[in-house]
């Protein structure tokens, strides 16, 4: 079951993204992969993100992700590209963009 909720964008860039599975899964917040991605060089995922963030996130209104809770913890399931490109425009402000998205829609599942 889902309900949805409307949640500031500085609220959401501490959920949990990318995680791993087994013994040592790692949890890290949506605000620290977009630390990471603002340092990485390589092209790759790492470009992909930043192409997001200065080229499409600046002009999107609008944002739904879906996330579930799993140990206590808010993961997302979907949009973790787009909350990472958004929280690397509200950290870095690429060439100045800032974005048009204030709050996103959360699409909230119990594990």
């Amino acid at each position: 079951q889902f309900h949805l909720e409307i949640l500031p964008v500085s609220k959401c860039e501490r959920f949990y993204a990318f995680w791993k599975t087994g013994p040592k899964a790692q949890y890290r917040t949506i605000a620290w992969w977009a630390k990471m991605a603002a340092a990485y060089k390589s092209p790759g995922e790492q470009h992909y993100l930043h192409l997001i963030a200065r080229d499409r996130i600046p002009v999107l209104r609008s944002l739904t992700i879906v996330i579930i809770q799993r140990e206590g913890k808010w993961i997302v399931l979907d949009g973790n590209h787009h909350l990472i490109a958004l929280a690397l425009v509200r950290r870095h402000q690429f060439k100045g963009a800032r974005s048009l998205i204030k709050y996103i829609g959360v699409l909230r599942r119990e594990a």
